[in-house]
C-alpha cells in the first residue's frame, strides 16, 4: 500500500492534465521489472474510459515532458504493432 501511495504522490506532482496522469498511473500499474510495456492505445482508452485520440495525444504530452519513451514497433510484414513504452 505504502508503494500505491508513493505513486501517486508522484502523479499529484506532475504539471500535466488529469488524463495524462491517469494514463502514467496506470502505465505504472502494468509495467515490467524494467518499467516498460507493451499495449495498444485502443486498450488503454478501453480501460480508462478514454478516446483513442485522447489517449494518443496524452501519451505525445507524457513523452515531450519526459516521463516516457515511446518505442514503435512493427510485425514482421511491416505492418504497425502496439508500441513499447519505457516509463522514466
Amino acid at each position: 500500500m505504502k508503494e500505491t501511495m508513493v505513486k501517486y504522490k508522484i502523479c499529484k506532482m506532475m504539471e500535466l492534465t488529469a488524463a495524462s496522469k491517469l494514463i502514467y498511473c496506470y502505465l505504472l500499474d502494468i509495467t515490467n521489472e524494467n518499467q516498460e510495456c507493451s499495449i495498444s492505445i485502443g486498450k488503454i482508452g478501453k480501460q480508462l474510459g478514454l478516446s483513442k485520440r485522447a489517449v494518443s495525444c496524452n501519451l505525445h504530452r507524457l513523452e515531450e515532458y519526459g516521463y516516457l519513451h515511446i518505442i514503435p514497433q512493427k510485425n514482421v510484414d511491416g505492418g504497425r504493432s502496439v508500441n513499447n513504452y519505457v516509463l522514466r
